[in-house]
């Protein structure tokens, strides 16, 4: 067992502790510490344990954000109260729901989330004083590992050490060094940079890691320099083919992020479209003749062509499906334009989620003659189709949306939906919706038109 995976159990074990204290001070406040048995125990402490072992993390653990730290607790806590519940079902079938019931959940999760945040604190105060840090190594092209050393350096509460850079042109002239340092034990982790050129090298170089235990990350494709955070994607155990088309694929996460489309676009159909969308509708058809809707064909995943649903926002005209909307562009109309600004066009396409040809977040859907413009052009286009296309994705909030006249404009737009799809979280998915709902709210999309 390496030095830092002594060091995550340690910290795992300290969290579970202060866990199970507030877990017992609550319990005693609202039902009395005698009706603390041995049974109840079992089940408080024994299943809070449980879950938190079936949710263990496998991203890197050295990143301690409260916000992240607080979206890790949201599982666990849903698993708890259904693993609670159950158990009243079973042994107690007269229960019902109460006051103090939900009280006691309700403090139980304030409690357990200021606790994380206390624990997060002071291991910031603890690695800030040069305590419990991580020897790493960089594996990928020059300036990817200057990138990523000057990221560590500003994130001292993450308590990372460089030790050294190994670029994949150099790599098996330095793999030799690398092993002596890893046997001198003075490397804990491995962070990589790799392209599908170095996939016979990155397959040697995670074998050889993981057989002594040496926890590896990818470093995500982010040419654009937007990435602010440091919880990179484990990649032990994974091949070459898994790590560079990114973890949805992967049944497992494929399913999570179906099951939270289908949920997310039934709650927006029935609460916001059932009402609003008629609406819409009304208005459209009242600003310009021709329907409500347009329909157009677009490519989905792995290129298989769907049908796209939009609000209708420009006068019919022939060059709808050839020809992008331009800045005052004269085939948009006046309410049209409202509903580019406002992102309201793209309402209907919850149904395209529902019906599965696309998801809430993801690389959104060119038109077929960007497809053909730009695929032949641009290296690793086509990977955007891995994934489904969105609704909404990293790109447009990171403010890459619009009219794309120049390769330089869409290459840049493609390295960030290669770096979403590489590097899929839920948590990424919940933020990407969290900044699309902001700017929509305050109509903060300069770039639409």
């Amino acid at each position: 067992m390496s030095r830092n995976a002594g060091i995550y159990i340690n910290y795992f074990l300290t969290t579970m502790l202060v866990d199970c204290s507030i877990i017992l001070l609550t319990f005693t406040y609202f039902y009395g510490f005698e009706k603390l048995g041995i049974q109840v125990t079992l089940l408080l402490f024994g299943g809070w344990l449980l879950v938190n072992i079936l949710n263990y993390s496998s991203s890197n653990r050295r990143y301690i954000s409260f916000v992240h730290t607080y979206y890790e607790s949201i599982i666990p806590f849903t698993l708890f109260t259904v693993f609670y519940l159950g158990y009243l079902e079973l042994f107690y079938p007269d229960w019902h729901f109460s006051i103090p019931f939900v009280g006691f959940f309700a403090v139980l999760f304030s409690g357990i989330l200021l606790g994380k945040a206390l624990f997060v604190a002071a291991l910031r105060v603890y690695r800030n004083k040069g305590y419990g840090y991580s020897n790493y190594v960089l594996v990928g092209p020059p300036e990817a590992n200057l990138f990523i050393q000057n990221l560590f350096e500003n994130r001292v509460e993450n308590g990372y050490r460089f030790v050294q850079a190994i670029t994949w042109e150099n790599f098996h002239t330095s793999f030799g060094n690398l092993k002596n340092l890893i046997e001198e034990g003075r490397v804990d982790e491995v962070y990589c940079y790799a392209e599908h050129k170095n996939e016979e090298q990155l397959a040697e170089l995670i074998k050889y890691l993981d057989e002594l235990k040496i926890n590896t990350y990818l470093i995500p494709f982010d040419h654009n320099k937007h990435i602010q955070f440091s919880n990179f994607r484990k990649i032990n155990g994974d091949n070459p083919t898994v790590i560079l088309k990114g973890p949805l694929e992967r049944m497992g996460k494929r399913a999570i992020k179906r099951l939270f489309d289908v949920v997310f676009s039934l709650l927006v159909i029935v609460l916001v479209l059932s009402w609003l969308l008629p609406i819409l509708m009304i208005l459209i058809k009242l600003d310009s003749r021709g329907p409500a809707f347009f329909v157009q064909k677009r490519a989905g995943k792995f290129g298989a062509p769907y049908t796209c649903y939009k609000l209708r926002t420009m006068v019919p005209n022939a060059d709808a499906n050839l020809k992008q909307a331009t800045k005052n562009d004269q085939r948009v109309t006046k309410f049209g334009r409202f509903l580019r600004n406002a992102s309201l066009d793209e309402l209907p396409q919850f149904f395209n989620v529902l019906m599965g040809n696309m998801s809430v977040v993801g690389p959104r859907p060119h038109i077929e003659s960007l497809n053909k413009k730009f695929g032949p052009e641009i290296p690793f286009y086509n990977e955007r189709f891995n994934v489904k296309p969105g609704i909404t994705g990293l790109s447009q909030v990171w403010g890459y949306r619009g009219e794309t006249p120049t390769i330089e404009v869409m290459k840049r737009r493609v390295d960030t939906d290669r770096l979403y799809v590489q590097n899929w979280t839920l948590l990424l998915d919940l933020r990407i919706i969290y900044h699309t709902t902001r700017k929509t709210l305050q109509f903060n999309y300069s770039e639409a038109y």
